[in-house]
């Protein structure tokens, strides 16, 4: 009988921490704050319409429905609430490399999930290749950033 008594506490205490982790703390109805996930426009020409309209660089994330590494950075780096920040500084383009095949030999894309930088004319100004972590895909955005500012206004992105 104790070691039963013992069970369900050691249950009871398991259950409470795992509700007190962040996936567990939200109040039902209650959302979490800070930036949405980065909103991803649907193929590479809307992307160069918008770019071209906005006069903002391209984030092209290029991605295939089967690609569980793409759905993990999808859900990390895409979903952080400094990339979020970063990413309004740019037109955020989601190229599905099954859909749009020629889009992704232009770029020379040779593994999933890849993130390609561009000027407005589509030029690569850099690239990163397999998931990225949140800091990792932050970093690279200021680099394309940089890129920009250096080639157009001669000044830095902090």
């Amino acid at each position: 009988m104790t070691a039963l008594r013992t069970l369900s506490a050691w249950a009871v205490l398991l259950i409470a921490v795992a509700a007190c982790q962040p996936w567990g703390c939200q109040r039902a109805g209650t959302e979490i704050e800070g930036p949405a996930p980065v909103q991803l426009l649907p193929g590479m020409s809307a992307g160069l319409a918008a770019s071209a309209e906005t006069d903002r660089p391209i984030l092209c994330f290029f991605t295939a429905e089967w690609c569980g590494w793409c759905d993990h950075m999808k859900q990390t780096a895409l979903s952080d609430p400094k990339v979020a920040r970063l990413a309004q500084r740019f037109v955020c383009v989601l190229v599905d490399t099954d859909q749009e095949a020629g889009v992704a030999r232009r770029y020379s894309v040779q593994g999933l999930p890849t993130v390609v930088f561009t000027t407005t004319q589509g030029a690569e100004l850099g690239r990163v290749v397999g998931a990225q972590s949140p800091e990792n895909l932050a970093a690279a955005m200021r680099s394309a950033l940089n890129r920009v500012a250096w080639v157009e206004k001669g000044s830095v992105v902090r």
